[in-house]
């Protein structure tokens, strides 16, 4: 469904401080697949979601999504097929716009728009199921303005966003680092059950090794731009906190940190 096939991506190239991130990097996720990424910082994780995403492009290889190849598609291109929450709950909603008028946008995703209103009010109690079982109480508050709302509510609403037309990609970008202990489990939860009910094909990178090994099918560890650690099946149900630590600790020491 997604793959990465010989990622090169350097970043200055032919200046001082170029920088290789990748070299030769595959990777392929079959459809409906969750996968969670894990890795120090450096280690290549932002840079490989900037290159599925197009907000970025690599100096040579190719990439697929459900067997096109994307790999000049632009970034807004992409969207039509590509849900993306980011960690910073002020991107992915717009603050200066309604629950209702966000809602309204999203759900004309890749859709032609001539001359006409963006705000289809026959959705809205369409609208109020979708947020009623977030338990929130989003669904009484169409008329409000996004940036009024708490981060964890932005990030709650954002999901919704971006599942409710057919996507093929979630990319969920530490969207939890920003939250508070207590909302960060609700968005969590939030996700696992989206995630599920659609069953959308989804890579979800957490600095949160709880997160990480408690939800996804798949377990990957990024360390310098390559694949550290693949786990899935009954590896990955296996394995615990305490050994995703013992083997960064082992990375850090080979590392000579």
């Amino acid at each position: 469904m997604l793959e990465l096939k010989d990622i090169y991506k350097t970043y200055n190239v032919g200046l001082i401080n170029e920088t290789k991130v990748l070299e030769g990097f595959n990777l392929s996720v079959p459809k409906g697949q969750f996968v969670t990424v894990i890795g120090s910082n450096g280690s290549g994780k932002t840079t490989i979601l900037n290159l599925i995403c197009g907000t970025i492009f690599p100096n040579s290889g190719k990439i697929f999504l459900d067997g096109s190849d994307v790999t000049s598609m632009t970034e807004f291109r992409r969207a039509r097929h590509i849900g993306r929450v980011f960690q910073d709950t002020q991107k992915g909603t717009s603050p200066n716009m309604t629950i209702l008028e966000n809602l309204s946008l999203a759900d004309n995703k890749g859709r032609f728009h001539g001359l006409g209103l963006g705000v289809n009010r026959k959705r809205i109690d369409a609208y109020r199921e979708m947020l009623a079982p977030l338990g929130l109480g989003l669904e009484n508050k169409l008329d409000v303005l996004v940036g009024s709302l708490s981060g964890g509510q932005r990030q709650a609403l954002a999901m919704v966003m971006c599942t409710m037309t057919d996507i093929e990609l979630l990319i969920l970008d530490e969207h939890t680092a920003a939250l508070d202990p207590k909302t960060s489990e609700l968005i969590i939860e939030l996700t696992n059950k989206i995630v599920r009910e659609k069953g959308i094909t989804t890579m979800m990178v957490t600095h949160n090794l709880r997160h990480a090994v408690s939800y996804g099918d798949r377990l990957l560890m990024f360390h310098r731009g390559g694949i550290e650690m693949d786990l899935s099946g009954e590896a990955r149900r296996n394995v615990d906190v305490d050994d995703l630590l013992d083997r960064f600790n082992q990375i850090s020491i080979e590392s000579g940190n």
